[in-house]
């Protein structure tokens, strides 16, 4: 009905809403900001509009445009200072106030379909979307290139790497759940002696990044696995 709607319990225990009006289509999702003065919604008229209350406890909202298409969803960054909103036009959009209080944003370009969703990581320096050209992007969201557009994105498509957590300056032991066995890691990123000897796949690999590609990881490393 082109609109969302904020429910609240009152005093007798039932439901009541009051309606976020002003989209001119379908409202696809919408969320709260970290501190919860503010609803972000997306919508299929090409914007997101961001809600809070009025000095008269009307909720107003400022919209979001830039969009080619529906803007499928929609995220604040975990300090509320940013929005991120992902859209059937191939890109997701980076949103922050300028100086003069305008919204300006910055585009996420280079997935082949559309982008379906956006979030930031909840330490705000990265950014990941998912599309329907089979992959997820990880975006740094600590740099701009200064033309407006995200870099150093890490396309991950398939599972092609496994990246020994840094636990600490010990081995590690995790249980192969198949064998019933332990399985040895060592915590830093190089490959070692001892992890040749602990994973056979391992044994021509001695000195390199254990982020490098590993074909057939063992059951009990699923966990490990990044996508690159």
């Amino acid at each position: 009905d082109n609109t969302a709607r904020v429910w609240r319990r009152t005093d007798d225990g039932a439901w009541a809403h009051e309606t976020l009006q002003g989209h001119e289509n379908t409202v696809l999702s919408a969320a709260f900001a970290p501190d919860g003065t503010r609803i972000v919604t997306a919508s299929d008229d090409n914007t997101a509009r961001v809600w809070r209350r009025d000095d008269d406890g009307a909720w107003t909202h400022e919209t979001l445009q830039g969009h080619e298409n529906w803007v499928l969803s929609a995220a604040f960054s975990p300090d509320g200072t940013r929005i991120v909103t992902a859209s059937s036009d191939n890109t997701a959009r980076v949103w922050r106030r300028t100086d003069d209080g305008a919204w300006a944003h910055d585009t996420l370009q280079g997935h082949e379909d559309w982008v379906r969703s956006a979030a930031f990581a909840p330490d705000g320096t990265r950014i990941v979307t998912a599309s329907g050209d089979s992959t997820a992007r990880v975006w740094d969201a600590r740099y701009l290139s200064g033309s407006g557009d995200w870099r150093n994105t890490q396309t991950m498509s398939r599972p092609v790497a496994i990246c020994l957590e840094r636990l600490s300056n010990s081995w590690a032991e995790t249980a192969d759940p198949a064998a019933g066995a332990a399985q040895r890691y060592h915590p830093d990123r190089v490959i070692t002696q001892a992890d040749a000897d602990a994973y056979p796949a391992f044994r021509d690999r001695i000195g390199e990044d254990v982020c490098a590609p590993i074909l057939n990881p063992p059951p009990w490393w699923r966990a490990l696995i990044f996508w690159r």
